[in-house]
């Protein structure tokens, strides 16, 4: 998306405090000894921009902030009405600390659409964003779906409406609080790295001479300062500070001082200079002056000054990067085990003490050279987070050490392994030993972590290196595209990357984006297939299906496709709760229509994981039971048999809880899953509905033992049973015959929309069906 296709944009800078007065003539960065004074920042203001369509919320706003300070700097506001104007600004390089977005805006989801424009296409990832929303925070359809506010980093959430200056700045402070953070972590970072490969050049050189050119060209660019200054050393220099310029010399030089290389200290031309390292020397400190900045280094032998001419006084992160510099230079003349510690450190995870991902990157560039058949696996563990927070991190940080320890004791020495993130492994080696069938077997023994017996599974991609000419870091981020295919497919053993996996990866973006407008605007249907008794022939009940229509006659995406994005998006809880709501209240029409000539008893909704993760699930029933005024058992969930034997502690707590309330438990797809006799007979359910796949078998050779075996253990369970799919009057007799209580299929109806329905209720009650 293009900003400059937008037009008429205009932006109104509303500066919310006093300019910062001038710096007086006697305030000018004097001398300081060990510490300088810190330099003022270039804008001394918070540039907040903000989208408010409304003017007079615009104005209500700036009055609010008028004159606010923040950590010591004013505010100043840029104000849009669009989003065309919010992108327009961005493209245009505004620097901007704070975004404050509206969640709706025309009734389209504004707000989010532009934190993924500003993350994802803009890649501002420092910058601060909070969301306005028109009710207060809480409220049932006010907010994005928490996983949304946590993948694209959204700092909070404040409402619209709230004007008072208070709640504002205490909706502000925290945000630029935490860009301060960012910010000062990222230069901390990028310092290290400066200070990292400064070290790993520093390293390679020999001589004396050779290693003090080096150390000034590597300093000058640590600092942004040009090369212009000097190395002098003292040998033999005595702990007391004594110095004697005849025994300083000159050992390396840049700039206008190159001339004065292998020259005693007193020869130098310029005096100023000269008293400047003398002074350094003599008193053991670092000299840092406006224009100038003198670094004290001592060693076992030596004692070394660094001279560099500078414009400006140096900012505080600056002195902290010398810090760390000179304390490992310092070693450096006699002793560089502390500059390769730092060396490992910059390839190593200090955690697992794998190698990182720089060192992954290596073991690519080198394996796609390598005439044997190499590749590159990356190891998701499922539900690590789920550790974390039954046992805490330092188990969860156990538990990726007994990892390490296991891939690293069992793999060929060929192998490369890399921890690249919190649960994600990278392994480089030989094809047949990195084969995600390999690595699995690895982990067939439970491990053992501070007495919990703990077993392993992984989301795995597997990808070949066969070019050698293809970039790493390519390499590298098509497998995190695979593994992310992989976490979601997780029937697959493993997953390969193939360049569709962008273009699927941009359709997935987009439909989920849609699939937020779409259900926000209403346009979610819920359809109804008819379940029969397979006795008498009459409806029994009803499974409620989600649908998502285009307008046109057809839909969008079938729920296999949809319903897993709105998993992945956090938006599936919303979506659950209105179709609960939604399939209580077509129940209780369908009941005031047709009352007792045909009327379904019961009525079945599907649940996700999420929505069992979600403490307010069985309030949310009850609330709709109470509203619709069902009896006990008229309301069924369904889930699948996956989710029941995936967490199998929360959800059979979920189920008592569900069916203290009345609440039948049915177990949809039963057969496709991996439970065990007893995990289903510990689970408090009501009913199990036979996959369609099996149906689909009866009649052929040998094929109705699985529907046989099904039938015949819910039966001797005591639970009801409902066959999916039936399509033929043959598979009704036998399903019939094996005991199976009710159908669901084609052979009676599709799945309609209520209308339909209603029509289809009052057909059969016509014909007295």
């Amino acid at each position: 998306m293009n900003a400059r296709n937008f037009s008429n944009f205009s932006s109104l800078q509303i500066q919310l405090a006093a300019s910062c007065d001038e710096r007086s003539a006697d305030n000018v960065p004097g001398e300081v000894v060990g510490e300088p004074a810190l330099r003022l920042a270039a804008d001394p203001s918070w540039n907040v921009l903000v989208m408010e369509p409304n003017v007079a919320s615009q104005c209500a706003l700036s009055r609010a902030l008028q004159g606010s300070n923040l950590l010591g700097r004013p505010l100043r506001l840029t104000m849009t009405s669009s989003a065309q104007q919010v992108m327009e600004a961005l493209e245009q390089g505004g620097e901007f600390q704070l975004i404050m977005l509206p969640v709706v805006f025309d009734g389209i989801h504004t707000g989010p659409v532009l934190v993924e424009y500003v993350r994802e296409i803009c890649q501002r990832r420092e910058v601060r964003i909070l969301l306005s929303t028109p009710q207060p925070y809480g409220s049932a359809h006010a907010t994005p779906g928490q996983g949304f506010l946590s993948r694209f980093d959204v700092s909070g959430l404040r409402c619209s409406s709230d004007f008072n200056p208070i709640s504002l700045l205490n909706d502000i402070e925290p945000a630029l609080q935490a860009y301060e953070q960012l910010i000062t972590i990222k230069e901390c970072r990028r310092g290290l790295n400066r200070v990292v490969h400064a070290m790993v050049d520093l390293m390679g050189r020999r001589g004396l001479s050779n290693f003090s050119s080096a150390l000034l060209t590597q300093l000058a660019a640590l600092l942004r300062l040009p090369a212009d200054g000097i190395v002098c050393i003292q040998a033999g220099a005595e702990q007391s500070g004594r110095t004697d310029a005849q025994d300083v010399r000159v050992i390396a030089a840049a700039g206008r001082l190159s001339e004065c290389i292998d020259h005693p200290l007193n020869r130098l031309p310029d005096v100023r200079i000269k008293a400047l390292i003398d002074r350094a020397l003599r008193e053991q400190q670092h000299i840092f002056l406006g224009d100038a900045t003198v670094l004290h280094l001592r060693s076992d032998k030596h004692a070394i000054a660094v001279y560099l001419r500078s414009a400006t006084s140096l900012q505080n992160l600056d002195l902290q990067l010398i810090e760390v510099f000179c304390v490992n230079i310092s070693s450096c003349f006699d002793n560089l085990q502390l500059i390769e510690e730092l060396n490992y450190l910059a390839y190593h995870d200090p955690l697992t003490h794998l190698g990182n991902r720089v060192h992954l990157l290596q073991a690519i560039k080198s394996a796609a050279k390598s005439e044997q058949g190499m590749a590159l696996t990356l190891l998701d563990i499922r539900r690590f987070a789920d550790v974390n927070n039954a046992w805490g991190h330092d188990i969860g940080n156990e538990l990726l050490i007994a990892i390490a320890e296991r891939l690293r004791g069992s793999l060929p020495t060929a192998c490369s392994l890399a921890r690249l993130s919190g649960d994600v492994f990278g392994i480089v080696g030989p094809r047949d030993a990195v084969h995600p069938s390999k690595l699995r077997q690895l982990f067939d023994e439970v491990l053992d972590i501070a007495q919990h017996p703990l077993s392993v599974a992984f989301a795995c991609s597997f990808d070949e290196l066969k070019h050698a000419n293809e970039d790493a870091a390519d390499v590298l981020s098509h497998a995190n595209v695979a593994l992310a295919a992989a976490k979601v497919a997780t029937h697959c053993s493993h997953i390969s990357y193939r360049p569709s996996m962008d273009v699927e990866s941009r359709t997935r973006l987009e439909l989920a984006r849609r699939l937020r407008v779409d259900f926000k605007a209403g346009k979610l249907e819920l359809w109804y297939q008819p379940q029969v008794c397979l006795r008498s022939g009459k409806l029994h009940g009803l499974e409620a299906l989600l649908r998502w229509p285009d307008g046109q006659g057809s839909m969008v995406a079938t729920p296999d496709v949809f319903v897993p994005l709105a998993e992945q998006s956090g938006l599936i809880v919303d979506i659950g709760q209105w179709a609960l709501e939604r399939a209580c209240a077509d129940w209780r029409s369908l009941q005031d229509s047709h009352g007792h000539r045909g009327a379904p008893t019961r009525i079945g909704v599907n649940v996700s994981l999420a929505q069992f993760r979600n403490a307010d699930l069985v309030a949310q029933l009850d609330a709709a039971i109470l509203a619709q005024q069902m009896p006990v058992g008229a309301l069924e969930l369904e889930i699948t048999e996956s989710l029941a034997m995936d967490e199998p502690l929360m959800v059979k707590r979920t189920l008592s809880q569900v069916r203290a309330l009345g609440v039948r438990v049915a177990i949809d797809d039963f057969g496709t899953g991996y439970s065990s006799l007893s995990q289903l007979s510990d689970l408090p359910v009501d009913c199990l509905k036979v996959d369609r796949s099996f149906v689909a078998k009866i009649g052929q050779d040998n094929g109705n033992v699985f529907a046989e075996t099904i039938v015949h253990l819910g039966r001797r369970l005591g639970l009801e049973l409902v066959a999916e799919g039936v399509e033929t009057e043959a598979q009704c007799e036998a399903l019939r015959g094996l005991g199976c209580h009710y159908a669901q299929g084609w052979r009676y109806a599709k799945a309609q929309p209520l209308a339909e329905l209603q029509s289809w209720i009052e057909g059969r009650s016509y014909s007295g069906a």
